[in-house]
């Protein structure tokens, strides 16, 4: 065969696991090669390379015979080596598609790439232990850190890059610790067992923010006790349940409003947190593009779970504004008073967006819009107050345009971006391309 033929061979045939293939599969080419001529240079390698028709007998599917088979079949690729899908290859592009089956999965999370994560991962960890530490022992400094820096970022990185925060979350390293130390059951978590953990989910999300208001603002050691109380959690569900679905995609309070935000973001990554697909959780909601609450499992709670959230949130984070943050000893009606406005309102809010589904029923595009007119509009909401108070709270004046100029900036954007802009179909994470094995269950244990 001529070199002259072969335009691509010079790089092909730098492919170690191209030559590998060749050499297990026995193909040789049409013309006999005489062994004792000296193999120097390119063109005796080329003489190991399959012709076109021993290539396409090797892959081309099985075709219905009228008699018996009398030839034995060709000899299958190694086990170890993906199998070329093409079926119809021209000619002078066979040696280059087969070498193409050879290039490394870039959905794949590179050795590097996952050494980077994991430094990531060891300081927001770290950064969670001292912030429990200030909360305990240094409450003013642990309060401010906690409830006018840390927490007023969170809504907007889990609407533009949720896929970041799932790699780093300090809670997800707890919960993923006991199957990285070799000592979590993987057991899987039953179909009910993910609709009570997702509706317990939503629950404490209701529970805790308001709590917030009358204990959390202005107690650090009571917020510390929490964040450890919901690591304890996450670390002892981890020792049961496979993967992430014991904490990260079930119980904690934060998904589902990674669920709301997080429908349309900017930027994909790679899963830094699964190197191989543990099939831990149906629907996975880190590989699930344009992921939101209404794409959930088949039962009737995981779907009616979902849809409270998107009508109900936005009226939620309206109520919680209207609440002052109480000092000193709270009695009964100041208890009442901080759960009465936002669940209250978010029931008003539910009742709203019940009404526009079943208007525009028939129209799947419309409701779409408005789970995302839900969502823009509860995001909207929070930074509406937020900003004006954390800018006058940090530099001690509120120059008289400033609220209006942070509510127009802050509105526009989100609505721009979760409800005008087309829908990215983007996922949070890339998921990872390997099927399940004993092979890549220990590869993805050592990925934590």
């Amino acid at each position: 065969m001529a070199f002259e033929r072969w335009p691509e061979c010079s790089r092909i045939i730098r492919d170690d696991k191209l030559l590998d293939y060749v050499a297990r599969s026995g193909g040789v080419g049409s013309a006999p090669r005489d062994d004792s001529s000296p193999r120097l240079g390119l063109q005796p390698m080329l003489d190991d390379f399959p012709t076109i028709e021993t290539h396409n007998r090797a892959f081309a599917p099985s075709q219905p015979h009228s008699e018996p088979r009398t030839t034995a079949r060709p000899q299958a690729p190694p086990r170890n080596h993906r199998r070329l899908s093409l079926k119809t290859v021209p000619g002078w592009m066979s040696a280059y598609a087969l070498a193409e089956t050879y290039r490394p999965d870039k959905r794949v999370i590179s050795a590097t790439e996952l050494g980077i994560w994991r430094a990531l991962q060891s300081i927001v960890l770290a950064v969670g232990l001292t912030l429990v530490w200030l909360l305990a022992f240094e409450p003013k400094i642990g309060i401010n850190l906690m409830w006018s820096v840390i927490i007023p970022v969170a809504p907007f990185l889990v609407t533009v890059a949720p896929g970041l925060w799932r790699n780093i979350c300090p809670m997800a390293t707890v919960g993923l610790l006991p199957r990285l130390l070799g000592f979590s059951l993987e057991v899987t978590m039953p179909r009910k067992c993910v609709a009570v953990m997702g509706a317990l989910s939503v629950a404490g999300l209701y529970f805790i923010v308001p709590l917030r208001q009358v204990l959390l603002n202005m107690n650090g050691p009571a917020t510390a006790i929490m964040l450890v109380a919901a690591a304890v959690v996450a670390f002892s569900m981890g020792m049961v349940f496979q993967w992430r679905s014991g904490w990260c995609t079930s119980l904690c309070p934060i998904h589902a409003v990674e669920k709301l935000y997080g429908t349309s973001p900017a930027i994909e990554l790679k899963n830094a947190r699964c190197r191989a697909c543990q099939q831990c959780t149906d629907p996975c909601p880190d590989s699930t593009p344009g992921m939101t609450p209404t794409i959930t499992g088949p039962t009737w709670l995981e779907e009616k779970i979902g849809r409270l959230l998107t009508g109900s949130f936005v009226g939620f984070v309206w109520g919680w504004f209207q609440v002052p943050n109480y000092t000193g000893l709270v009695g009964v009606d100041e208890i009442v008073n901080t759960y009465a406005w936002p669940l209250g309102c978010a029931l008003a809010s539910y009742v709203v967006f019940e009404a526009l589904n079943v208007l525009f029923n028939d129209f799947p595009k419309v409701r779409g819009v408005i789970a995302r007119s839900f969502a823009a509009g509860a995001v909207s909401t929070y930074y509406w107050y937020v900003v004006p108070t954390l800018f006058y709270k940090h530099t001690g004046m509120l120059p008289f345009w400033f609220p209006l100029t942070s509510h127009v900036v802050t509105t526009t954007f989100f609505v721009c971006f979760l409800v005008l802009r087309p829908v990215s179909g983007k996922s949070w994470l890339t998921r990872p391309k390997s099927p399940p094995t004993n092979a890549s269950s220990g590869m993805a244990a050592a990925s934590v």
